[in-house]
């Protein structure tokens, strides 16, 4: 489907509903640092830390790095392997450095002890410690959106007899922008290390984080009341911030928290803290969808998958609702819901189609410019002008500009009044254009949506029919051998049988004959280890191979692959190149 055709919600809802960028959310990365095993001042807690936050961050969808009881070398490289890290993840990204273990200051500079750190005097810190500012400087290269500094590292410093200015706890640091940099107690202050296998501090800090829906600072104010209650008003927690955006650990629901956005979902939710209204229409059903389609694009960012997914169904069984009630926007919406397989609605182009043409039945305009565009164009559907003109000037005749503009290029500068009661209604029709009955059944058994040779409308992976594939397209291939679609089909069609040798074998032929969507199909076989050695940099070969000869799948998963650093180095830029390739050519 060409590019213009596609309406802004469902622009919105391929982002949303896509398993890699709707669910795309903004990488969280976070290092952490436990230091337990010191000679000389050994702690209990730090190791343990680490664990519970380490269990807690990964739960809520971070990416996570954990070093424990680190030497001053491994310190440095995990900081600089960080940053590295960090600044891959792109802008977008969210950097979070947690540290439990020993820390002190010395001249108003705080440092971080490493397990090996041999300390005999002051002016030894500078050699043997880690600037805590390390972290800020590999941040603040990073240039991403968002970064958060957590230090519970404000033990009484076990050197301050053998220094000559006996400082407490940690001092304050300017948090650069965008960085909220806390404390386990306020500056200058000494943290407790805890009765049990966690700090107060951590304790705290691990339960608020889980709690939904609480915006950072709300977080670490209720983290503050609970250490403060947890020590007798002993420890006083401490931040300083210069965030400009919103971030939330958590946001899935919990019996009443809810965010500003959330408020916007009114669609039969009946959790706490919802509104719940009744549609009383159709249309109504058509409104909460987009509702909430605009609401995760909001809080795309800061909504865990979890909620993302439960989220999206919400707009897919808005839309089921609708169609139900015979709405034609509602059949138009699932007709795209099919085209690209988003959410529970499976990937069908037939049905695609049908939906189409209800919604252009039922007087839809949108609906009706698709069908004639799709007419016009030969796109999923076989090429027919008259059918064309009578769906493009339905459409033209309520107003739809762009069915005006493709009826005048269609006709010239004639006039398309009354056109369409001068041209026999239309009425679909499948398959394609070329005599031979096998090629006709390959290509009806077999098509697939994203190769641009293809003649007939898609068919799902799920709904191939192996063996009638095999039989009928075997016999193409004999009348037709010259065709590389025929070969690419079959090799569908093996590949479903589990007969992934001979898949392989038939789709390299047809790949060498200029197949881009064998070569992409081969790309998948490599990435699942499908009759051959799994391999994803033989994978990513293949994809590339296939997105630079135009097909959108490739770009699609190449972009994902640069981004994830799979079979290949992370390159954010190339990432970005194809996903821009992707959404140019349609996606």
């Amino acid at each position: 489907m060409r590019k213009h055709l596609r309406p802004p919600l469902f622009l919105l809802m391929m982002m949303l509903f896509s398993p890699s960028a709707n669910c795309y959310t903004a990488p969280k990365i976070a290092l952490i640092v436990g230091n337990s095993a010191y000679l000389d001042s050994p702690l209990r807690n730090p190791v343990h830390d680490a664990n519970l936050i380490e269990k807690t961050l990964t739960s809520l969808g971070f990416e996570v790095i954990k070093h424990l009881d680190v030497t001053q070398n491994a310190f440095k490289r995990a900081i600089r392997d960080f940053g590295d890290k960090l600044e891959l993840a792109g802008k977008d990204s969210i950097g979070l450095f947690y540290y439990s273990g020993h820390g002190i200051q010395t001249n108003g500079i705080n440092y971080l002890i490493p397990v090996n750190a041999e300390i005999r005097r002051e002016s030894d810190v500078g050699i043997e410690a880690v600037p805590a500012s390390d972290v800020l400087s590999v941040m603040d290269y990073a240039r991403n959106r968002l970064n958060i500094v957590i230090l519970d590292a404000c033990r009484n410093n076990p050197f301050a007899r053998s220094f000559r200015s006996a400082s407490r706890g940690l001092a304050r640091m300017s948090a650069p922008q965008g960085t909220l940099v806390a404390y386990a107690t306020a500056p200058g202050q000494v943290a407790q290390d805890g009765d049990g296998n966690n700090s107060p501090y951590t304790s705290a800090l691990t339960r608020m984080m889980q709690r939904p829906n609480l915006v950072i600072e709300q977080m670490f104010k209720s983290v503050r009341r609970n250490v403060m209650a947890a020590t007798h008003n002993r420890q006083i927690p401490w931040e300083s911030s210069s965030l400009t955006d919103d971030f939330f650990f958590s946001t899935d629901n919990d019996g009443g928290n809810t965010t500003q956005a959330d408020s916007a979902i009114t669609e039969s939710d009946n959790t706490p803290g919802h509104e719940v209204v009744t549609p009383v229409n159709s249309q109504k059903f058509i409104e909460n969808a987009k509702k909430i389609a605009d609401v995760i694009e909001k809080n795309a960012n800061i909504y865990s998958r979890e909620k993302i997914r439960n989220l999206t169904s919400k707009v897919v069984d808005n839309v089921q609702k609708a169609v139900s009630l015979d709405n034609a926007e509602a059949y138009y919406l699932l007709a795209m819901l099919h085209e690209d397989g988003y959410g529970n609605i499976d990937r069908d182009m037939q049905k695609m189609i049908d939906n189409i043409i209800k919604s252009a039945e039922k007087g839809f305009a949108p609906a009706q410019y698709m069908l004639g565009d799709m007419y016009a164009d030969g796109d999923e559907v076989v090429k027919n002008r008259k059918k064309a003109i009578y769906w493009l000037d339905k459409a033209a005749k309520q107003g739809n500009k762009e069915a005006k503009q493709e009826l005048e290029r269609l006709l010239g500068n004639t006039q398309s009044t009354d056109i369409a009661n001068k041209l026999s209604r239309p009425r679909i029709e499948s398959g394609q254009i070329k005599p031979g009955a096998t090629v006709q059944s390959c290509d009806r058994l077999a098509a697939h949506s994203l190769d641009s040779d293809a003649v007939a409308p898609g068919v799902t992976y799920e709904n191939l029919d192996a063996e009638a594939i095999i039989i009928a397209c075997t016999s193409a291939i004999s009348e037709q051998p010259g065709i590389p679609r025929l070969k690419t089909q079959l090799g569908r069609g093996l590949h479903k049988a589990g007969r992934h040798d001979e898949a392989l074998h038939i789709l390299r032929d047809a790949s060498r004959e200029g197949s881009a969507l064998s070569m992409a199909l081969i790309g998948i076989m490599y990435m699942k280890g499908d009759g051959v050695e799994k391999s994803l940099s033989d994978s990513l070969h293949w994809l590339e191979k296939a997105a630079e000869r135009g097909n959108t799948g490739g770009m699609v998963f190449t972009a994902s692959m640069y981004l994830r650093g799979e079979g290949a180095e992370p390159d954010p830029q190339r990432a970005a190149m194809w996903y821009q390739k992707a959404v140019d050519a349609g996606v």
